[in-house]
């Protein structure tokens, strides 16, 4: 629940070193993800905040202690971001899923390094739009968001398969016990009329 009251934002002074981002759907999951950052760099900066909620996603930047550029430009919709094309680092889209692709493709002339939340795409027609925007030879401007896969435990899963030890891998099966999946997969955060529709 968002507080009615707006605490002061905090303001942080640039740096030599400062990494100016910019956050596409300022929700829950880019905030966190945005503070995660800030706390590992300590240069990183929010310069824009795009969201058509613009009270809101200011809101949950102060509530989150993000690290905001000193006056934070604000857009409502990414066409007019685009236009403007803001001087930053990088960029991190924490949109609803279905808009993923669309926003990254509309992004990819910029060349501006992008952080993606998942799934990427919803449909096999997205990916391939997603795939011809951002060829493999600027696949390093992408990262999308999947920390699971730097845990110790998938790190040596991988290093005891890529170094031959169980042999040949003919199956492999894995067990989600996660609660996030059977509200992701079951329930009204999954449209199935938007997922393979589109």
């Amino acid at each position: 629940m968002i507080p009615t009251t707006q605490a002061a934002p905090r303001p942080v002074p640039a740096r030599p070193d400062t990494i100016r981002m910019a956050v596409i759907g300022l929700g829950e999951r880019s905030a966190w993800m945005l503070r995660l950052m800030a706390d590992a760099e300590p240069g990183v900066r929010v310069e824009v905040i795009v969201d058509p909620h613009r009270a809101a996603a200011r809101r949950r930047a102060v509530e989150a202690d993000l690290p905001l550029a000193a006056a934070p430009a604000s857009f409502d919709d990414v066409d007019e971001f685009v236009e403007a094309a803001p001087a930053v680092d990088g960029v991190i889209l924490g949109t609803r899923c279905l808009l993923h692709t669309p926003i990254a493709v509309k992004l990819a002339p910029l060349g501006i390094p992008l952080f993606i939340e998942k799934p990427v795409a919803i449909s096999w027609a997205q990916l391939a739009q997603v795939r011809d925007a951002y060829p493999a030879e600027r696949a390093d401007h992408v990262v999308v968001s999947f920390p699971l896969r730097r845990t110790p435990l998938f790190d040596a899963v991988v290093d005891i398969v890529r170094g031959g030890r169980p042999g040949g891998v003919n199956k492999h099966q894995a067990v989600h016990f996660g609660g996030s999946g059977t509200g992701f997969g079951d329930n009204l955060y999954r449209p199935y009329e938007l997922w393979w529709g589109v």
